[in-house]
């Protein structure tokens, strides 16, 4: 707030420094002028959320009333959404948001936002240390300065019980102590460092529902250890010879990842790659068409190599699949559509040669009587399509033709 009886007679600086200071400094200010030597222009220029002219002094204590109550219901009126999304996959996606009983009709009513969903990864029954919504899975590891103590917090991701009990304990019990805060039943608890530089382990279990996780704890300078482990590696179709590979980075101080492949997922792994500290993709090319890989995943520092990641599988486009996406539909698009409405069904118009997007370019077969006989001609242009040719005499009963054909 800005209070003033007069106008401004030091001339330290110029409206328009003062305007730009406090833009730039992304600040609301309220100005109050009393008296008839006020400059009230220049007070309501300056006085970006608000200017009150007030007569005498008795009329201070209502405008700040005023000011109270507008800071306020500005304050009221922000929200701060959370929210869980089902999809998955590499996609944009777009949400929108809008208020129940929203009195606002204009074009700014909803909220929208864009997201790619393809580091989105369903939660894993157990339990975790220190969750929180910004923190899906927790500390993977803790460190602490010798004789600090810490408070850390337990807790269970769908529980086959309402109410679970907890054991915490370090790997070696003389570098820190551990003192759980009653009535917490566990769950919470005071971790105090030993006056060792050392490097051990934290584990939390809950007795109830059978859940166990161990973390690295690390103590003063500790001794070297690595990185933690990336998580939610998945794999994603983007052609008939690429995966797209994405993982979340839970370390910070990775020097780099190692990206394995296998075959089968469990034998014959095989190193295809090496990225960046902080990198969280990845292209596989070169790949067979249709077939299935299994990738996981590594992050590295001077100390050595993590656990390996989960196993994600992914799967290339199928050869019409490719021939889809090439003729410009999505890969999923069903043959069974005629998709540029030509009377050839997408799976005719690969079979044919034909382009599902261009009505022009319809390949039919062609038909030709000579005295008591039909010949029926078309083009074989695909070794993965079984060709067949059916008649019928009503339009409603089909039955195969035995034929030979005669060029393909």
């Amino acid at each position: 707030m800005v209070f003033t009886d007069g106008s401004d007679q030091s001339g330290l600086r110029t409206e328009a420094e003062v305007t730009a200071l406090r833009d730039g400094q992304k600040k609301k200010v309220f100005t109050l002028g009393m008296g008839a030597s006020v400059d009230a222009g220049a007070l309501t220029r300056l006085g970006n959320a608000g200017y009150k002219s007030l007569a005498v002094a008795t009329d201070l204590s209502a405008a700040l009333t005023d000011i109270q109550n507008s800071i306020r219901d500005n304050a009221n009126s922000y929200y701060w959404l959370n929210y869980a999304s089902p999809k998955r996959g590499n996609f944009t996606r777009t949400l929108t948001v809008e208020l129940f009983g929203n009195q606002n009709t204009g074009s700014d009513k909803l909220l929208t936002t864009t997201f790619n969903s393809a580091t989105l990864s369903d939660l894993t029954p157990g339990v975790f240390i220190n969750r929180t919504v910004y923190k899906a899975n927790g500390d993977v590891s803790l460190s602490m300065a010798k004789g600090e103590s810490q408070t850390v917090l337990g807790s269970t991701l769908y529980s086959l019980y309402p109410q679970s009990e907890y054991i915490w304990s370090v790997g070696n019990g003389g570098m820190a102590s551990l003192a759980p805060v009653a009535g917490t039943y566990g769950a919470q608890l005071v971790l105090t460092a030993g006056n060792l530089d050392c490097t051990t382990s934290l584990t939390l279990t809950d007795t109830v529902n059978g859940y166990s996780l161990t973390i690295p704890l690390m103590i003063g300078t500790g001794i070297g250890i690595p990185p933690a482990a990336p998580s939610g590696l998945a794999a994603h179709a983007v052609s008939g010879t690429q995966l797209s590979l994405n993982w979340l980075d839970n370390a910070a101080d990775e020097s780099g990842y190692k990206l394995e492949r296998s075959l089968d997922g469990s034998t014959g792994w095989e190193q295809i790659a090496t990225r960046s500290a902080n990198a969280t993709t990845y292209t596989d090319s070169a790949l067979a068409v249709g077939a299935s890989y299994f990738y996981r995943i590594k992050s590295t520092n001077a100390n050595g190599d993590s656990a390996p990641s989960a196993v994600a599988v992914g799967t290339t486009w199928s050869v019409v699949q490719d021939w889809l996406s090439s003729q410009g539909l999505p890969a999923g698009t069903e043959l069974t559509v005629d998709s540029d409405r030509d009377g050839l069904p997408n799976l005719l118009e690969y079979a044919l040669g034909g382009s599902p997007t261009d009505a022009a370019s319809a390949i039919h077969p062609l038909t030709a009587i000579s005295a008591d006989h039909l010949t029926l001609s078309y083009t074989r242009v695909r070794a993965d399509i079984v060709y067949a040719v059916e008649a019928s005499s009503n339009l409603v009963d089909w039955v195969p033709v035995t034929y030979a054909p005669v060029a393909i």
